[in-house]
């Protein structure tokens, strides 16, 4: 009976809901988007359910919003609204969260055969060495022991959440993604330092080594491709994906929200005019900071934008698999409150 309710609901906004609705105003949707995967390709390393969608499902996206609206670069929006100059009625920017490779290998051939504008946020550390995020380590070291006995992982970890989600009664019933995407969930009410900080202790407990995971991210040279081609910009995400929220030092935030920008204008050759907010976390020095570096900043707040929003907290639709197919439940979700 939810499901039907639910269906019913998706299907009544995407004919009838605000997102068709008339406006006296300019409106902008912006999508976030992280990973683009083929149906059926290993990934090797976890993947949480909300933070992909099939590539075949991300050209239907892109298909049915060029039918309903304008595709921008989301830069130029900004600096037009910012100028009092006009605005579509109706406009959608695309933008791609952490700078994952599959956003080169799978997203970028269907933005090239769309001709749509994306913005990818980076994490520049990337451009210097290669970078395993702390979701994705924890889920490889869940992943490598899920045959075995869970007292051991418990053992040896120092989580004392990690034994309620490991051998909890419904361990079987959830499996081995649920369960990965339960710890990553768990997890992020620690300070990142912290988890960094458990997970070297126990992958040097269980012999496991991060360092021989295949790369996951952008390099230099994919980069500069994207830009080059003029429809992908760049903006940052911070030089380590470290969340920028309170407790965290002057000199911490200086290097994750002005470094990062540097680091990424030296290798494009080009201006880097926006930021994002890792995981949307941010605390009002964070905040300042960016708006003195850059011209504007993607939050995690669902909805659209106007002309009046303020440019450094700019509302996004989150969009994954779960929730970008079929199309009315796509419609729905671009409502804004789907």
């Amino acid at each position: 009976m939810k499901r039907l309710v639910k269906d019913f609901v998706r299907h009544s906004l995407a004919f009838y809901g605000p997102h068709l609705w008339p406006t006296l105003r300019p409106r902008l949707l912006v999508l976030m988007y992280h990973r683009v995967l083929p149906r059926g390709v290993d990934p090797q390393v976890p993947v949480q359910p909300g933070m992909y969608v099939h590539d075949e499902t991300f050209a239907a996206n892109l298909d049915l919003l060029l039918g309903r609206y304008e595709p921008v670069v989301l830069s130029e929006w900004l600096r037009r609204a910012r100028q009092g100059r006009a605005l579509p009625e109706r406009a959608f920017a695309v933008t791609f969260d952490d700078g994952w490779r599959d956003n080169y290998d799978y997203a970028f051939p269907h933005l090239q055969a769309a001709g749509v504008p994306a913005t990818v946020f980076a994490v520049s550390s990337a451009l210097r060495r290669p970078v395993l995020f702390w979701p994705e380590w924890l889920g490889m070291i869940l992943k490598r022991t899920w045959h075995e006995p869970a007292h051991r992982l418990i053992t040896l970890s120092d989580w004392p959440w990690l034994r309620s989600i490991c051998a909890g009664p419904g361990r079987d019933r959830i499996g081995e993604i649920g369960l990965i995407d339960r710890a990553i969930n768990r997890a992020k009410r620690e300070p990142d330092a912290a988890i960094y900080r458990r997970l070297d202790r126990l992958s040097e407990a269980l012999a496991f080594n991060p360092e021989a995971l295949p790369e996951q991210l952008l390099d230099a040279e994919q980069m500069r491709e994207m830009a080059d081609s003029s429809l992908v910009e760049f903006g940052s995400h911070t030089v380590s994906h470290t969340r920028l929220a309170a407790g965290i030092g002057a000199a911490v935030l200086e290097r994750e929200v002005a470094r990062s920008r540097q680091d990424l204008e030296s290798v494009l050759d080009r201006p880097v005019r926006l930021f994002c907010y890792p995981n949307g976390e941010h605390s009002p020095a964070a905040e300042a900071l960016v708006r003195r570096h850059y011209e504007g900043a993607c939050t995690t707040v669902r909805g659209w934008n106007g002309p009046g929003t303020d440019n450094f907290r700019l509302r996004r639709v989150a969009v994954h698999e779960g929730v970008a197919a079929p199309t009315h439940v796509f419609e729905a979700r671009v409502s804004g409150l789907g």
